[in-house]
């Protein structure tokens, strides 16, 4: 966005809101997102330049936001990732048990010490069903590992959709084997 735009998401009440240099989703249309007080929804987002002294205000524009969807299934019994110590290894073995193409994944290992910021984290993409292995060196006793559902860009002519990245789920390194330091 830019400074000199307005939004609305009911175009019926011409109730144009200003817009500030370089909002987020989460400031324009919250409701698309899944909070503790409700389910989100699909939301239409209108947008226009603001009229002037000079200038009445432009053709107006419009996005349609799909709805955040659920967090996947995480856990020793999950159902779309199963986290499980190999003790004979000495290593954490994270399935992604429903990853494809289309259904792709993303997660993001948050050591002890550190702190996880949802803007500034660094995703790792998975696209096909697979296991990936964390050494304790990598990801020691308290590491909480997030996951979420991928979020695509539109593509029309691809036929895909767009689609908002998922709630994230967590779940947190508890070794019981022995010392791993390679």
């Amino acid at each position: 966005t830019k400074a000199t735009m307005e939004y609305t998401n009911d175009i019926s009440s011409n109730n144009w809101k200003t817009c500030e240099k370089g909002m987020t989703i989460n400031e324009i249309a919250p409701d698309v997102f899944i909070t503790e007080s409700g389910d989100p929804k699909d939301t239409t987002l209108f947008f226009r330049v603001a009229k002037t002294e000079k200038k009445a205000a432009s053709l107006i524009s419009s996005i349609s936001l799909p709805a955040q969807t659920a967090k996947p299934s995480v856990g020793a019994d999950g159902t779309d990732v199963t986290c499980t110590e190999n003790t004979t290894d000495k290593k954490y073995e994270i399935k992604f048990l429903t990853a494809t193409a289309v259904n792709l994944f993303e997660y993001c290992i948050v050591t002890p010490g550190n702190e996880f910021d949802l803007n500034k984290a660094k995703w790792k993409t998975i696209k096909a069903a697979k296991t990936i292995t964390l050494t304790q060196k990598k990801a020691p006793d308290g590491t909480v590992v997030y996951f979420r559902f991928k979020g695509t860009t539109e593509n029309a002519k691809k036929n895909i959709e767009l689609k908002l990245p998922s709630e994230y789920a967590t779940f947190t390194i508890k070794w019981t084997s022995g010392s791993d330091k390679e």
